[in-house]
C-alpha cells in the first residue's frame, strides 16, 4: 500500500537519502514519469552509464533482472534499475514468485524503481496487486500520484508559461484546462504550442480558442450550453464538428446525458435548499467539481420538468442508436432539435 507522499519523496531526493526500492503509480502519469526521472538523476548523478543504469520493460526474462540486480556498480557506490509498466496479471506464477524473492532481498548497492506509466494498478479489483503492494511497501517506498486539483493545475500552467517567457492569467489557465483536459502531459504540450505561437506575449482566450484541440468532453459542455440556451444552430454546428472528428455517437450521447443528469441533480438540490457544491458529498465529483458549476449555469432557466423530458429523450435515443438501422447522425440531429424544444 502507498506509504509515502510527494513531500516525503522530494525530501529524499533533496537529501539524497534513498531506499533500495520504489514503486510509483497513479492517475497522474506525467508525475509518475517526472519523479522516476528525478530519482534516477539524483541517485546516479554523473555515474549514469550502461553498467550502473538499466531499464526493463517486461519480466519475461526474469533471469536478466536477477543478474542486473545482483551485479555490482562500476566506479560508483550504487546502481539503478528502472522497470517500466510491470504487469503482474500476465506473469506466470513462477516468475511472480521469483520477482517477489528479488524485491525481498535487494543488495544495498542497488536501487530498483518500478514506474507504472501505462499499466494501471487496480487495488480494488485485483488481489494480486494488493498483495504485491503490501510486499513492496514492506521492503521499500510506494507512492500513488493522484489527479491534481484544478487550482494546482492552474498554478503549474502559470509556472510553465513563465519559464517559457510568456504570461497567462488564472482565468485563461482555467479555460485551457476546460478545453484540453486535466492531463499534465497534454497541458504541457498545449502550453509549449501556445508559447511558441505567442512569442513572449500574453496568452489570450482567443489564442486558446484558435490553437487548442478541444477534448470531447469540452465540446459537449459547449453543446449542452447551446441546447440550454435554445441555440439550435450552434448546437447542430457543434454536433457536425464532432462527427467530422469521427467521435463515436454513443460516446457523445453518454457525456451529453451525464451533463443533463448533472443539471437535474443541481436543480433538485437547489429546490431542497442545497448549494451545488454540496452534491460532491453524495455523488462522485472528485476532481470534477467544475461540472457542478457548469450544470448550475446551464440549468438556471430550466425547470425540473423540462430537464426530465430531456433525460427521457436521451434515453430513447440511446436505445435507437443501439437497435435502429436509421443513420446515427440523423438520430443525433433529431435529438438535438428535441432537446432544444424541451428547454
Amino acid at each position: 500500500m502507498p506509504n509515502i507522499t510527494e513531500n516525503d519523496l522530494n525530501t529524499q531526493i533533496n537529501s539524497k537519502n534513498f531506499k533500495n526500492l520504489y514503486f510509483l503509480f497513479g492517475e497522474e502519469k506525467y508525475l509518475v514519469n517526472y519523479y522516476t526521472d528525478q530519482l534516477v538523476s539524483s541517485i546516479l548523478g554523473n555515474n549514469k552509464n550502461d553498467f550502473n543504469f538499466q531499464t526493463f520493460k517486461s519480466l519475461e526474462e526474469i533471469v536478466d533482472l536477477e543478474t542486473a540486480v545482483e551485479a555490482l556498480p562500476l566506479m560508483s557506490s550504487v546502481k539503478c534499475i528502472k522497470m517500466v509498466d510491470l504487469n503482474i496479471e500476465t506473469l506466470s506464477q513462477e516468475n511472480l514468485k521469483k520477482f517477489k524473492e528479488i524485491i525481498s532481498s535487494l543488495p544495498e548497492t542497488t536501487t530498483l524503481i518500478i514506474s507504472q506509466i501505462n499499466v494501471e494498478v487496480n487495488l480494488k479489483k485485483s488481489s494480486k496487486w494488493l498483495s504485491l503492494l503490501k510486499l513492496l511497501s514492506k521492503h521499500g517506498d510506494v507512492l500513488e500520484l493522484k489527479k491534481l486539483s484544478k487550482n494546482f493545475l492552474c498554478k503549474q500552467i502559470v509556472s510553465w508559461t513563465k519559464n517559457l517567457s510568456c504570461e497567462i492569467s488564472q482565468k485563461n489557465a482555467e479555460i485551457l484546462i476546460d478545453y484540453a483536459g486535466e492531463n499534465l502531459i497534454d497541458l504541457k504540450s498545449e502550453i509549449e504550442k501556445l508559447c511558441a505561437f505567442c512569442n513572449s506575449q500574453e496568452i489570450t482566450a482567443e489564442n486558446i480558442e484558435m490553437l487548442v484541440i478541444k477534448k470531447l468532453e469540452a465540446n459537449i459542455f459547449e453543446l449542452s450550453k447551446a441546447i440550454a440556451n435554445k441555440n439550435v444552430t450552434k448546437a447542430l454546428n457543434i454536433l457536425n464538428v464532432l462527427f467530422y472528428k469521427r467521435e463515436e455517437p454513443i460516446a457523445i450521447l453518454a457525456i451529453l446525458s451525464s451533463a443533463f443528469i448533472d443539471m437535474y441533480r443541481v436543480k433538485v438540490g437547489k429546490s431542497a435548499g442545497e448549494k451545488p457544491a454540496k452534491l460532491a458529498d453524495y455523488f462522485d465529483y472528485k476532481g470534477k467539481a467544475f461540472k457542478l458549476d457548469i450544470a448550475d449555469r446551464n440549468s438556471y432557466n430550466l425547470s425540473l420538468k423540462s430537464i426530465r423530458k430531456c433525460i427521457n429523450a436521451l434515453l430513447e435515443t440511446d436505445f435507437k442508436l443501439k437497435s435502429s438501422r436509421v443513420d446515427n447522425k440523423i438520430l443525433m440531429e433529431e435529438l438535438i432539435v428535441k432537446l432544444v424544444s424541451f428547454c
